[in-house]
C-alpha cells in the first residue's frame, strides 16, 4: 500500500547494551595494563639482577674482607661483557691486596731491622756519626753525647769538621783534615778529648762512606 505522508519511524534502542561492553573494555584495558607491568616489572628485576650479579658477588667478596681479612676466591661464571668487567675488577683487586699484604710485611721486617740496628748504636762503645754529602751531621749515637754531655740535637746539623774542631783537639794539620774527602775511605789519627780531672782519650776516626747518593 501507498505510505500515508508525513509517516515517522520512532525507535526506542536500550543503553544498557552500551554500558555494559564500556564496562567489560575498561576491565579488559586495566587487567592487560597490569598485566604488562608485572611481565615488564619481572623482566626488568631479571634483566638487572642479570647484569649486576657478578658485582653484587664481589661486593660481597670486598664486604667480607673488610670485616674479617679473609681473602676468599671468587669465581665470575658470566662470560659477557659484564662478567669480563668483574672478573678484571676481581683480578685487579686481588692483586694490589696481595701485594699490599707483602710490602706490609716488608715494611715490618725493615721497622725491626731499624729498631734492632737503632739498639745496637745506642749501646755500641764507639762514637758513631752519621753525615750527608755535605758534610754535615745527620745522626750521632748515644756514646757521643755521653762523652761530650751534649744532647743529639744540639750536634746534629754541625758540620763534621767545625764538630772536631770545637769538642776535640786534632794533632794534625787543619789544612789537611778539612780537604780530606768525605765521599772516600778515610782515617783521621790522633784526635784527643780531654774531660775536666781527667785524663784525656784518645781516639782514630775513620770515615767510610755509605754509597748514597743525593
Amino acid at each position: 500500500t501507498d505510505t500515508p505522508e508525513n509517516l515517522n519511524l520512532i525507535v526506542l534502542k536500550s543503553t544498557i547494551g552500551n554500558e555494559l561492553y564500556l564496562e567489560e573494555l575498561i576491565k579488559s584495558f586495566i587487567f592487560a595494563f597490569f598485566v604488562t607491568l608485572s611481565v615488564s616489572s619481572g623482566f626488568a628485576i631479571f634483566l638487572t639482577a642479570f647484569f649486576t650479579s657478578p658485582f653484587a658477588i664481589l661486593q660481597k667478596w670486598l664486604d667480607n674482607y673488610m670485616k674479617t681479612g679473609e681473602l676468599k676466591e671468587v669465581k665470575i661464571h658470566q662470560k659477557d661483557d659484564i662478567g669480563f668487567l668483574a672478573s678484571s675488577f676481581y683480578s685487579l683487586a686481588n692483586k694490589i691486596i696481595n701485594e699490599e699484604a707483602i710490602i706490609k710485611k716488608q715494611l715490618d721486617e725493615i721497622s725491626f731491622l731499624n729498631n734492632y740496628n737503632e739498639n745496637i748504636l745506642k749501646k755500641l762503645q764507639a762514637g758513631v756519626l752519621v753525615i750527608n754529602s755535605k758534610g754535615f751531621i745527620e745522626y750521632c749515637n748515644n756514646f757521643i753525647s755521653k762523652l761530650l754531655n751534649r744532647q743529639a740535637r744540639d750536634i746534629i746539623s754541625l758540620d763534621f769538621f767545625d764538630f772536631l774542631m770545637t769538642y776535640f783537639q786534632v794533632n794534625e794539620d787543619i789544612e789537611k783534615i778539612t780537604s780530606i774527602d768525605l765521599k772516600k775511605n778515610n782515617q783521621i789519627e790522633n784526635i784527643i778529648f780531654k774531660k775536666p780531672d781527667s785524663e784525656a782519650l784518645k781516639f782514630t776516626t775513620k770515615i767510610i762512606p755509605l754509597g748514597r747518593s743525593e
